[in-house]
């Protein structure tokens, strides 16, 4: 047996050597992906909280200030633009698409349900790599909704 024992010395060693970089690498693979995750997630729920937000706020001239608003407090922290201090969704970063007026002659009884997209990019850093997330939402609105 001691014969045995000396021819296998060090294979533990090399053992934990081996799978040592191995587990590192899986437990970081998985650190990213959550992170990514939750990145996704918190883009896609900014997305659909501008775009109820602006089907709300359809009729008033603030709606793409108010589906800002709404956006940036989802992403407050997430995307690379952002400084604390101002407002990182923009023109560039948020797309607001609205639809034309109601056509001429409708009346309420006829009333036109048309949808309000808002597309939402964030740039995130996360482990030394960058990625752009973009996802895009849809909300009803109603050209009528006040009337009677």
């Amino acid at each position: 047996m001691a014969a045995r024992r000396r021819g296998e010395e060090g294979v533990s060693t090399l053992e934990v050597v081996l799978a040592a970089p191995v587990m590192t690498l899986f437990i970081l693979t998985l650190f990213f992906l959550g992170y990514y995750a939750e990145s996704v997630s918190k883009v896609q729920a900014a997305a659909a909280d501008a775009a109820r937000m602006a089907s709300v706020q359809y009729q008033t001239t603030n709606v793409r200030t108010t589906a800002r608003l709404a956006a940036w407090s989802d992403l407050s922290g997430t995307c690379n633009r952002d400084s604390g201090t101002s407002l990182p969704i923009s023109s560039a970063t948020m797309n607001i698409a609205l639809p034309g007026s109601p056509p001429a002659g409708t009346t309420s009884a006829e009333s036109t349900t048309h949808t309000i997209k808002i597309t939402v990019t964030c740039d995130v850093r996360v482990l030394g790599v960058s990625y752009s997330i973009t996802e895009s939402s849809y909300a009803p609105l109603d050209f009528f909704g006040g009337q009677q």
